[in-house]
C-alpha cells in the first residue's frame, strides 16, 4: 500500500525513527540549569562553591564578578560560569566559584570548587548581567571582559567552597 509516493512500512520506520530521536534528546539534556552551568558544551563545568560579598551598598542593582590569582589555583565567580555577573541587592551579593585545575593528563580546565581555605578576590562591577567580551581575544578571560569596572578586595575564609567576605573599597 503507498500513501503519498511512500510506502507505509517506509514511513513507519521513518516516524519510528523520528519518534525515538525525540524521546532520546528529550531525555538526554535537562530541563533547567541546576547545577550552576555545567556538564554542556559552553555550559561550563559543574560550580560546587559560593562567595557572599558585603558591603557593596551603593551598587545594589548593578552586577558582580571577582576572580583571585594564585601561583597554583586560579578562581573565578560569577552568576553563570563566564556568562552573567550577579544581581546585588541588599548590599549583598553571592557568586557561584569554579577554579582552574591541572588534570593528571596534562590538560588545564576549570572545575567546581570545595576547597576549605582563605582566598582574596579582586572584585568588578558589570553594568548588566550578560557579559561582553573583547572582540579577537578567542578566549573567555576576565581580562577580556568589557565595560568592567575593578571597585576593590575582598578576603574570604572558605569551608567546603562556601566563603563570605567584606569588600575593601579602592
Amino acid at each position: 500500500m503507498e500513501l503519498w509516493g511512500f510506502r507505509m512500512k517506509n514511513r513507519f520506520l521513518a516516524l519510528g525513527m523520528l519518534v525515538m530521536a525525540l524521546v532520546f534528546g528529550m531525555t538526554s539534556c535537562p530541563k533547567d540549569n541546576t547545577d550552576g552551568g555545567g556538564g554542556g558544551i559552553g555550559g561550563g563545568p559543574p560550580q560546587l562553591g559560593r562567595l557572599t560579598i558585603t558591603g557593596l551598598d551603593s551598587y545594589n542593582n548593578k552586577f558582580a564578578i571577582a576572580s583571585s590569582e594564585a601561583a597554583v589555583k586560579d578562581i573565578v565567580a560569577f552568576e553563570e560560569y563566564f556568562r552573567s555577573g550577579a544581581k546585588i541587592s541588599d548590599g549583598q551579593v553571592i557568586l557561584n566559584i569554579w577554579e582552574w585545575t591541572l588534570f593528571e593528563n596534562g590538560i588545564w580546565a576549570y572545575t567546581g570548587y570545595s576547597r576549605s581555605e582563605t582566598r582574596q578576590f579582586t572584585v568588578y562591577i558589570l553594568s548588566k548581567a550578560d557579559i561582553e567580551y573583547s572582540s579577537g581575544t578567542g578566549v573567555a578571560t576576565i581580562n577580556a571582559i568589557k565595560d568592567k569596572k575593578e571597585i576593590g578586595k575582598v578576603t574570604a575564609t572558605f569551608t567546603s567552597g562556601v566563603g563570605t567576605g567584606t569588600i575593601v573599597h579602592y
